[in-house]
């Protein structure tokens, strides 16, 4: 299940029959008291993501391609988890700057968890990506020659 369930507005009565088709197909196999204890968690999670506020929307959709084919309680888990983490962030002392500007230029776009594990474990390399060669642009094709 992923930002489908939350991409457009829908009733309960849709999400939960979503929500209830995805546990039937993830959780089947072991019952109806694995089905409903899915459905319970997944539609509670599904609720509690629709009142993030707006600026949870980068979190949500990184968290979707990350955890949604897991379901809504591990993506909510995720969007929780980066937005913690990105409280945290601002609560670092100024001699951990240069280490904590390095981490952000380097994993920013993966999100605040990325960026803390990289501040905390001196393991994780912390410099720039190496940028790669620019390409030089292709010949032209001669004039005739059909495309592939």
């Amino acid at each position: 299940m992923t930002a489908t369930v939350s991409a457009a507005p829908v009733t309960d009565e849709e999400l939960r029959a979503e929500v209830v088709y995805w546990c039937y197909v993830q959780s089947g196999e072991f019952g109806t008291d694995a089905v409903d204890l899915c459905v319970r968690d997944e539609f509670a999670a599904a609720k509690a993501l629709q009142t993030y506020p707006p600026s949870a929307r980068a979190f949500r959709e990184a968290c979707d391609r990350r955890a949604g084919s897991r379901g809504l309680t591990q993506v909510k888990a995720c969007v929780d988890e980066e937005i913690a983490f990105q409280a945290e962030l601002a609560t670092y002392p100024a001699d951990r700057a240069p280490r904590i500007d390095a981490c952000r230029q380097r994993y920013g776009p993966a999100g605040p968890s990325r960026v803390r594990r990289c501040i905390e474990d001196p393991s994780v390399p912390a410099d720039p990506l190496p940028r790669r060669p620019a390409e030089e642009p292709s010949a032209p094709l001669p004039e005739g020659m059909p495309l592939l």
